[in-house]
């Protein structure tokens, strides 16, 4: 008895299913069995995980190319058959991404929000490839059911939608959560587009010198999308590991006026030992 990958038809047989359905359980059980628990552990983690910005544009190009391909096959079949060739691509340069991805976040002890948003989002992400994978076959042969000559360009723009909102998980982490609207024009940003951004007091010394500085260098590794070392210097007051806004500004405001109070009285005593 010989084992084939395809029917007559060209579709998968359903060994093909069972273990393709096998490998999505198992990347579904990955974040349990492995565990983010914010600590660093082994350094050839780290070392390997690093490649994962390398690697990562390689599936969102490959994705991205499928719906053309598959649009432009209509006039020029050849393209049809160079789709199923990109979207087998996609599927290993997604499950490449993911591991990467995954050691890199377990090697570093990186937790937070937005990196379990962009870990969920890359693993349903390469399950939903897998299924297109699946699927396209009887869309392509033009099966006579009409549900199935719908499932692929449905699932496809499915997929299109997930790997946006992946992607800009992943880019929040890295450039924090308001890259993308901090220079809205004013009236988008008081609509629907309007950030999440602690409230500041206008011309404070802290608003002008200090959240800059922490913005800009500290909350894109220690924010709610990624918290490193287990410390987290935005979020809601009361939280563990946390250092609100509210808090900072008023610990910054307090350390600032006791160092203008210490160089008064420094300034005091040293024209009082002069004039002696």
């Amino acid at each position: 008895m010989q084992l084939t990958s395809k029917d007559a038809k060209g579709r998968p047989t359903k060994l093909v299913w069972i273990i393709s359905l096998a490998a999505s359980a198992m990347l579904l059980l990955l974040p349990l069995t492995f565990k983010l628990d914010g600590k660093p552990h082994a350094d050839w983690q780290q070392f390997l995980g690093r490649f994962h910005p390398l690697i990562v544009h390689l599936p969102i190009g490959l994705i991205l190319l499928v719906p053309v391909l598959e649009l432009a096959g209509r006039s020029r079949p050849a393209l049809r058959e160079a789709a199923a060739f990109v979207l087998s691509l996609s599927l290993f340069a997604c499950v490449a991404a993911l591991v990467l991805g995954y050691l890199l976040s377990y090697g570093s002890g990186t937790t937070g929000t937005g990196v379990t948003r962009h870990m969920w989002g890359g693993i349903a992400l390469t399950i939903g490839v897998l299924l297109c994978l699946l699927v396209r076959p009887s869309w392509a042969c033009g099966s006579t059911h009409r549900g199935l000559n719908h499932l692929y360009p449905s699932m496809l723009a499915c997929l299109l939608l997930l790997l946006t909102w992946t992607a800009h998980q992943g880019g929040s982490i890295t450039h924090g959560d308001n890259y993308l609207f901090e220079f809205l024009p004013a009236s988008l940003k008081r609509g629907p587009f309007a950030g999440t951004s602690e409230a500041l007091a206008p011309g404070s010394f802290y608003a002008l010198h200090i959240h800059p500085v922490l913005d800009s260098n500290c909350v894109s590794c220690h924010g709610d999308a990624s918290v490193k070392g287990g410390l987290r210097m935005e979020g809601r007051p009361g939280w563990s590991c946390n250092l609100c806004g509210a808090a900072r500004q008023k610990h910054f405001a307090s350390t600032h006026h006791a160092s203008h109070r210490s160089q008064e009285i420094h300034a005091c005593r040293r024209q009082a030992a002069s004039e002696a």
